[in-house]
């Protein structure tokens, strides 16, 4: 009797653990996959060039006729300059502007009555107004060099003409000058020598530019 019972336990025991084993089996969960990350999209950055601004030339001259004065001064009536520069009186040769008879210094912008002083016995009927830049050593005239004629916004030159009304405005004055090494020699009233040059002809100058200025 004990036997049995012991073996029904036992049986039991060992159904209880069967089915203990098989009713529980265990289902693995499946991770969940992480979600994209959104990337943001690069937008291209492109590189403008700066944008250059040109400014407009505005160089001009206004001058009239007019007779010199007793202190061998014109006035310009206006000078409009996009740079420092100078505003130079030419003598007339061959019909264009020939020797540089005076300069006066001019701001960049505009500029009003222009006083120029210049060498009276240089002077033909017709004087030419031009523009030079300041473009070598600033303030110390330089031409023929740095200091060139400037120009419009046509390229072309700044130098109007202008009369001295009734011809020459005075007779040119000589005088007698003595040196102790050059001995007797001429002048005009202004006190500077004169000189005559081998390749003029009557009537005509053949000294200008770089000789005017020797």
């Amino acid at each position: 009797m004990n036997k049995r019972l012991g073996l029904l336990i036992g049986l039991i025991i060992v159904m209880l653990v069967l089915v203990a084993c098989g009713g529980s089996t265990a289902v693995p969960t499946a991770t969940p996959e992480p979600e994209p990350t959104a990337v943001p999209i690069q937008e291209e950055v492109v590189e403008e060039e700066p944008e250059v601004v040109e400014t407009a030339v505005t160089n001009a001259v206004t001058v009239s006729d007019q007779e010199l004065t007793a202190d061998n001064t014109v006035t310009i009536d206006s000078v409009t300059a996009d740079v420092a520069g100078w505003l130079v009186v030419h003598a007339q040769a061959d019909g264009k502007p020939g020797p540089i008879l005076g300069y006066a210094p001019v701001q960049a912008g505009d500029n009003s009555d222009v006083v120029v002083q210049i060498d009276p016995a240089g002077t033909t009927e017709t004087l030419y107004a031009m523009l030079h830049v300041d473009a070598g050593t600033i303030g110390e005239y330089e031409f023929p060099g740095d200091d060139g004629p400037a120009t419009d916004a046509a390229g072309s030159i700044v130098t109007p003409p202008f009369n001295l009304t009734g011809g020459l405005a005075a007779d040119p004055i000589i005088m007698l000058a003595e040196s102790s090494t050059l001995g007797s020699y001429l002048t005009d009233a202004a006190g500077m020598t004169l000189y005559t040059f081998s390749r003029d002809v009557p009537g005509t100058s053949n000294c200008y530019d770089q000789c005017a200025i020797a």
